[in-house]
């Protein structure tokens, strides 16, 4: 029994003997010394640490082309593309502004005053103004103006002017008024002036006292007066009597003298002056050397009667003695 337990541990115990023996003898793998591209990637990969295998995020690929980076290559190719032509047309309905017929801007009227506006008005369109076409309100003060009413009962061509009235009535109340108007072609496009045919044309007053004006004023007398004597513009006389207003006193060949007389007074002006400058200058009855009168001097004159005049000096004779040539007149106040 000792032996047969004994037998199969030797068995085993040569058979690895055998195996281990026969591996010693076999020819061995001989390694390539050179190393590899694959190796080395590994290597490195090994080295980095986790290497990110996710796939990137590819933008597709689309029909849409890239600009082309600009390069200084001269002033560009002319095209063939066609410029869009500019607009030259002439509308139908338009309207142009000539004058004011009537009632210029600004004019002063009393309270509750009737009047006529009358404006003056060109044709600048293409169409032909016939009875159809209005004359029409738009805003601001209609001063009892119709809301519309005819423009013409004929006809005005192209390029035609035409005076259009409207009767209108002042406000009762003193201020500045204005009001808007413009025009209806027979096709109910309503138009204008200017340029872009829209702006109304309008009427401007002002309503309270009106300021008083100066009617043309002649100068109806004309007299000379000679040095040491005097003259009335009164009664356009020479004289030396208590109705003298002016003297041409002479002291010497060297020294002379314009003298009011009588309580007359006067100022020495360079310019022509108005009926309220004479009124609202100061006059004096202080003498006036000859030597700061010159021709083409003007007068204002209060005279011993009371009455505002105006004088220009026309000439003075050289010499001695002298005349001084007065042209006068005397306004009825």
């Amino acid at each position: 029994m000792k032996n047969d337990i004994k037998y199969p541990l030797f068995m085993v115990i040569m058979t690895i003997l055998v195996l281990t023996a026969g591996a010693c003898n076999m020819p061995s793998r001989q390694v390539d010394p050179r190393p590899t591209y694959a190796a080395e990637t590994v290597q490195a990969r090994l080295t980095q640490g986790p290497v990110d295998t996710s796939i990137p995020d590819v933008p597709l690929m689309t029909s849409t082309p890239i600009p082309a980076t600009p390069t200084e290559s001269g002033p560009p190719t002319p095209t063939n593309s066609p410029i869009p032509p500019t607009e030259t047309s002439v509308p139908c309905d338009r309207a142009t502004f000539d004058s004011d017929v009537t009632i210029p801007d600004g004019t002063t009227l009393s309270q509750s005053e009737s009047f006529t506006k009358t404006w003056r008005l060109k044709n600048a369109g293409t169409c032909t103004w016939n009875a159809d076409y209005e004359l029409l309100f738009k805003d601001g003060d209609s001063m009892d103006g119709p809301a519309s009413q005819q423009l013409t009962t004929g006809s005005i061509a192209p390029g035609q002017t035409v005076d259009i009235s409207v009767d209108l009535v002042a406000p009762s109340e003193d201020g500045s008024y204005r009001g808007y108007w413009w025009l209806r072609a027979d096709s109910g496009v309503v138009f204008g002036i200017g340029a872009s045919g829209q702006s109304p044309f309008f009427v401007d007053i002002k309503v309270g006292e009106p300021e008083p004006t100066e009617a043309p004023f002649d100068l109806t007398a004309k007299i000379n007066l000679d040095q040491t004597f005097s003259v009335d513009f009164d009664t356009t006389t020479i004289t030396s009597g208590s109705g003298a207003d002016l003297r041409f006193h002479a002291v010497s060949s060297t020294e002379k003298y314009l003298e009011p007389r009588n309580g007359a007074q006067f100022k020495l002006l360079a310019s022509r002056p108005t009926l309220a400058t004479c009124q609202s200058e100061v006059l004096s009855s202080s003498q006036i050397s000859l030597d700061t009168v010159s021709s083409g001097n003007w007068l204002c004159f209060k005279t011993t009667d009371n009455q505002i005049g105006l004088a220009e000096i026309e000439a003075i004779t050289a010499g001695d003695p002298q005349t001084i040539t007065f042209d006068y007149g005397i306004w009825d106040t």
